[in-house]
This record gives C-alpha cells, sequence and structure tokens, in this order.
C-alpha cells in the first residue's frame, strides 16, 4: 500500500514515504513502505509455507533494505514452511546469518518460479526419470545446457573432514584459523551432498565423478586407469590396468606396512625397474612409478579381461589376496596377474621394506561422454597427484602443468584464468 521513493540510486537521495495511488513520475521507488511491512506480516502469519523470490528494494543500498530485511527477520521467525529463491534473496539471508533458518534456499529464482508454476524442467525431470537411461539424461542435459560468461572454480578440499580430537572436542577445521574459508562460507550457500548414495562412503575416483556431474553407479572406472593415465601412460585399448602399492611382509607372510613405510618416490622408481617388462603366457607387464609406494601395472595382451578382484587386503595383520574372479573370460587374466605377484615377491625378497606387492583397481579405459560438450564449457584441472590429474583427463578435461604445493596450484589459476570457463582445483 506504501512505498519508499527517492531521487535517485544513491544512499544520500532524499527519501520518502508514499501511497502507491500517489508516486511522482520524477521519483523512483528504492524499498516498500512501514504499513506494507505490517500488512505482510499480519498476512504471512496465516501462512503454512512461503515463496519468497526477490528482494522487496534495492537492498545493496542500506537506506533501502529495510523491507528487505524486516522480511527476512520475519520468516525467519514464522515457524512455518520457508523456500528462498533467487541468488539476489539468497544473499540477503546469507548475509544476515538467517540461512539455516529457513527450510530451503535456492540461487535458481527464474527456475523455481518455472517449476512453481508447474512447468516440466529438464534437469529436475533427469533427476526423476529412473527408467531414462544415463547416456540419454546427459543427452537432455547437453541439450539444454547454455554457455555463460561466468566462470566456475570447483576447489576440492579433499580428506579435510576429521572427528573430534578426544582431548579438545574439536575437529581439524575447528581448532584452525580459517578466515579465508569462513568468509566463503558466509558470503555462500552452503550444504551437504550424498556423492553415490545415502549410507555409502566413496572412493575418491566416485565421489569426483559425481561432483562433475557423472553418476558414478552408472559409470564405473579402477583406480588403475586413472593413475595410468595421471602418468602419461599411453593406454591402448584392451590393455588392463593396475594400482600397485609396494609393501613390507613378515617372514610369515602376512602384511606388516601396506606402504612399505612410505619409501621416497627415487626407491619406487628403482623397483619398478627391477619388475618393468616382464612376460607372463605372452603378456607384457609395464611397471611405472607414481609418487613414494605407489606405482602401475598395465597389462598388455590379446584376450584380457578386466573383471578380477584385488590382492590388496586394505588392512595389516593379514595375507595378501590370491586374485580371483567369476568371469569365466577372466580366468587367463586372474592367473597372469597371480604370477605376476608371485615373481615380484621372489624378486624383491632382499629389498625389505620394499619386499612384496599389492595391486587393486584392475580396468580398462573406458569411454566417457565429453565433459565440456555436455555442459557447454572449456574445462582444464589443477591438480598434482596423478589419479586426479587421470580421471580430469577421461572426462575431457584440459590438464594444466602446475606445481606440488597450494600454492603453485593458485598460481597456474591465475595465469589461466582467461583462457577457460571452469577450473577443478584439487
Amino acid at each position: 500500500v506504501d512505498v519508499v521513493i527517492a531521487d535517485g540510486f544513491d544512499a544520500k537521495a532524499k527519501r520518502q514515504v508514499v501511497s502507491v495511488e500517489n508516486i511522482p513520475k520524477d521519483k523512483r521507488i528504492v524499498d516498500i513502505g512501514p504499513q506494507t511491512i505490517r500488512n505482510f506480516r499480519k498476512e504471512l502469519q496465516r501462512c503454512q509455507t512461503v515463496f519468497w523470490n526477490g528482494p522487496m528494494g534495492i537492498y545493496e543500498i542500506a537506506p533501502f533494505a529495510k523491507g528487505t530485511q524486516a522480511t527476512a527477520r520475519l520468516l525467519a521467525n514464522l515457524g512455518a514452511i520457508t523456500v528462498v529463491g533467487g541468488g539476489s534473496t539468497a544473499e540477503v539471508v546469507v548475509e544476515m546469518k538467517l540461512a539455516d533458518k529457513m527450510t530451503f534456499v535456492s540461487t535458481g529464482g527464474g527456475a523455481s518460479l518455472r517449476f512453481l508454476g508447474g512447468e516440466t524442467l529438464p534437469g529436475v525431470e533427469v533427476l526423476h526419470n529412473k527408467e531414462l537411461p544415463l547416456e540419454s539424461n546427459l543427452e537432455l542435459i547437453k541439450g539444454v545446457a547454455k554457455s555463460s560468461p561466468s566462470k566456475i572454480v570447483l576447489m576440492v578440499i579433499d580428506g579435510l573432514g576429521g572427528l573430534p580430537n578426544p582431548e579438545t572436542g574439536k575437529t581439524e577445521l575447528e581448532t584452525a584459523n580459517t578466515p579465508n574459508l569462513d568468509k566463503l562460507a558466509t558470503k555462500g550457500v552452503c550444504g551437504l551432498i550424498d556423492p553415490v548414495s545415502r549410507g555409502i562412503t566413496p572412493g575418491s575416483a566416485p565421489g569426483h565423478l559425481a561432483l562433475f556431474g557423472y553418476n558414478p553407479l552408472s559409470f564405473n572406472i579402477g583406480r588403475g586407469v586413472m593413475e595410468a593415465i595421471g602418468i602419461d601412460f599411453d593406454l591402448q585399448p584392451g590393455d588392463v590396468a593396475a594400482r600397485g602399492n609396494f609393501c613390507t611382509v613378515g617372514e610369515t607372510g602376512l602384511v606388516t606396512d601396506r606402504r612399505a613405510g612410505r619409501i621416497s618416490t627415487e626407491r619406487c622408481t628403482e623397483l619398478c625397474q627391477l619388475l618393468n617388462g616382464l612376460a607372463i603366457e605372452g603378456v607384457k607387464v609395464s611397471v611405472c612409478p607414481v609418487r613414494e609406494h605407489r606405482f602401475i601395472a598395465v597389462f598388455q595382451g590379446e584376450g584380457l579381461a578386466a573383471s578380477i578382484s584385488d590382492s590388496d587386503p586394505q588392512q595389516t595383520e593379514v595375507t595378501p589376496m590370491v586374485i580371483t574372479t567369476q568371469n569365466p573370460e577372466a580366468s587367463r587374466m586372474a592367473g597372469i596377474a597371480n604370477q605376476f605377484i608371485a615373481q615380484a615377491k621372489t624378486t624383491l625378497a632382499e629389498h625389505r621394506p620394499a619386499n612384496m606387492v599389492l595391486l587393486r583397481g584392475f580396468s580398462k579405459q573406458p569411454r566417457f561422454p565429453a565433459m565440456g560438450e555436455i555442459y557447454k564449457l572449456k574445462p582444464a584441472a589443477i591438480a598434482s597427484y596423478p589419479m586426479y590429474r587421470g580421471l580430469a583427463k577421461l572426462v575431457g578435461m584440459e590438464v594444466l602443468e602446475t606445481g606440488t604445493t597450494i600454492e603453485d596450484e593458485f598460481i597456474t589459476l591465475k595465469q589461466n584464468y582467461a583462457n577457460y570457463d571452469f577450473f577443478f582445483l584439487h
């Protein structure tokens, strides 16, 4: 019923409250008036669900933000289902530290209104359509995605979560001084996701695939392929790659250290040279260092299948597992892998602590729809560890050369910021 008008969009502009019937043509509406705020309060008290899209005034200018702020405080204490839609509206409730008091906050304002109006949104339809093959879902996304001048930086702070310290009751993040992370959280919108599904703890590869927009339940990829691609190994169709650890076994054959004391990369390189080039039943085995105790073993030959089990028991004080398979077509590959492990054990017998190997993640190179084609962007990856570089390559990102420290990665980001739309920073 009333509004605040001003001479212009300036904090120092003269302003006054007038009824909506008496707005001079040379004035501008900059906020809702006090009676309108009171009317909103009265009507909203009767509501069980409230959808709010758009600030009430020019909230970026303090004198014109009163209506928006009053509405935000009212909704926060309403006790109803409150849905906040739109980037500007979301920014308001975040800045006022009221986002946690709203039922749902979304930056998709226009899409939210279209959804509320009953329109079928392709992105939502993809999530609900369980019958549609994933390739069709990605094709649907590809058809509706549009290029944008905006930039996206996906910074994955991997492994940062932790348990509370028994003495302090606080996690690492709660203990640390994190002004920049705090600022990002304050200015942004926070939330939780289940990368694979509720109750499933994902490995590094499935978790990152989900972050990149690929369903990890449909796109299965082994660690071996990612490590191989990450170190630029020239994988060929039919090759089977495995991730390997140099490990320590005792006199009784039990694994005492799955990482062989984290030997140096230089030592790993020396040991790989001892194993590289073995030939087993006409299959060549290429063994290449990755980092510290980690290496890859690539089996190259005819008729190899990757559907075999791991030898890595993922724990100590047990013996390495014998590689098996439920697939008759993979029986030969399982036998070759076991022979390789036996030969490696003999070769490494005098090289304690790295006197044995553990293999896992046998896989062949899969085909992935290119991320850039699906989402209409030019993606790049900035990561130092080979596995993440390999995963980025698989989904079509350009992997940028960078150093080993986080400072190096930020420098690389700054140097290449103008050349790409999307950055994966690990």
